[in-house]
């Protein structure tokens, strides 16, 4: 059996401020907005074991802080590698034509 739905009950009532509220943490006011994700049912129990009841959110909010700034570094680490790689040669060069001038200076 099919339940119909009259079109008068067809609209969503879930908007974006019904899930958006305010939290005080250590006198900033931070906004919050719940979001609905589904994760691995072992991923959970990890979850669960590294912290309380309730506390899922901040875990997660860490977890995803730490992963992106840990990209952001290895990112900026991978391109400096590719710039000394690429500007190899310019830098020898340029050690090269001061290094007489290091040398003399040095050995006054």
């Amino acid at each position: 059996m099919r339940v119909q739905i009259p079109p008068s009950a067809q609209f969503d009532i879930h908007t974006n401020d019904v899930y958006r509220f305010n939290m005080r943490k250590g006198g900033i006011t931070t906004l919050h907005r719940r979001l609905n994700i589904t994760l691995p049912e072992e991923t959970v129990r990890l979850i669960d074991r590294a912290t309380e009841k309730g506390d899922r959110s901040r875990l997660i909010d860490q977890a995803i802080r730490s992963y992106i700034g840990h990209q952001g570094k290895m990112n900026l680490r991978k391109r400096l590698i590719e710039g000394y790689r690429r500007e190899a040669g310019r830098d020898l060069k340029i050690a090269e034509d001061w290094f007489a001038i290091d040398e003399e200076v040095w050995q006054n």
